[in-house]
C-alpha cells in the first residue's frame, strides 16, 4: 500500500496548523494504533488500527467522516477480546456516508477483524 501523505497548510506561519500537519505526517508514517476497552468509541480519521480489548455487551464503532480521509485509506478493526461471537462489534458510518452500500457492519466472530477502505465521496468498504 502506498503512503498517502496529507497536504501541508496553505498557511506555514499559522504554528497550530503546522503542528496537527505535522502530527498527521508521522501518524501516517508510522501508523496510528488505538485500543478501547468495554466502551462505544469513535475511530478517528489517522488510525490505521483500533482494536477492541474487552466486551461484556455488545459495543459500537463510530467510523470517521470519509471526508477526513483520501481514497484508499484503510483502517483494520481487531477484536482483541475474544469475546465479538457473544457480543456484537457494529461499525457505523457518520451523517450520510455508507458502509458497503449501507449504514453499518459486524464483527461477530472471536477474534474477528474487519478491514475498511475509503473509497469515492461518502464511501467505505469493507471485507
Amino acid at each position: 500500500m502506498a503512503i498517502r501523505f496529507p497536504q501541508p497548510p496553505r498557511d506555514l506561519t499559522n504554528l497550530k496548523e503546522v503542528s496537527q500537519w505535522l502530527e498527521n505526517l508521522w501518524n501516517r508514517v508510522r501508523g496510528f494504533v488505538v485500543t478501547t476497552g468495554d466502551v462505544a468509541a469513535s475511530i478517528g480519521s489517522g488510525e490505521t488500527y483500533h482494536g477492541v480489548t474487552a466486551l461484556t455487551a455488545a459495543r459500537i464503532l463510530t467510523l470517521p467522516l470519509s471526508e477526513s480521509m483520501q481514497d484508499g485509506d484503510e483502517i483494520i478493526i481487531q477484536d482483541e477480546s475474544g469475546s465479538a461471537g457473544t457480543y456484537t462489534i457494529t461499525i457505523q458510518r457518520q451523517v450520510l456516508d455508507t458502509v458497503n452500500g449501507g449504514t453499518s457492519v459486524t464483527i461477530t466472530s472471536n477474534y474477528g477483524r474487519r478491514r475498511i477502505i475509503k473509497r469515492g465521496s461518502g464511501k467505505f468498504y469493507s471485507a
